[in-house]
């Protein structure tokens, strides 16, 4: 399992470097906790990014060296200009956690049901609305 990713992602042409990390076990299950309670009153987006964002670091052009140790909102805001860049790093960072999922065989069945939330492939077309009327 594939504990540390390095990512990149665009914005506004400058390409930005990130290394990811995966959720602990406790903070795993925190975001899994608020975010069923989110998603069962009002679906917003920054909650989400500020339990996400921590397991980013900026890394130098190089990609070798750490800038920033864990990313905020708020730092997230003076390293990108365009707002979507923001959510095209948390979205990989959600994307990161799957790999909890792939290795569980009671949760693999939520695989599907995920991935159209995550943005993933799956073997089925289903949207992401479909997904979340099945969790309420």
């Amino acid at each position: 399992m594939e504990s540390i990713k390095d990512i990149e992602i665009k914005d506004l042409g400058i390409t930005k470097k990130f290394r990811i990390r995966l959720f602990d076990a406790e903070a795993g299950l925190d975001f899994i906790d608020s975010g069923i309670s989110r998603i069962k009153q009002k679906l917003e987006i920054k909650p989400f990014l500020k339990d996400l964002l921590p397991l980013a670091s900026l890394l130098d052009e190089s990609g070798r060296n750490v800038v920033i140790e864990s990313l905020t909102l708020q730092t997230c805001y003076g390293i990108f200009q365009n707002p979507l860049s923001i959510l095209e790093l948390g979205i990989e960072i959600l994307k990161h956690q799957q790999v909890f999922l792939k290795d569980s065989e009671t949760f693999q069945p939520l695989m599907k049901q995920l991935s159209s939330v995550w943005n993933t492939k799956t073997s089925e077309s289903e949207t992401a609305s479909d997904t979340l009327s099945m969790i309420k």
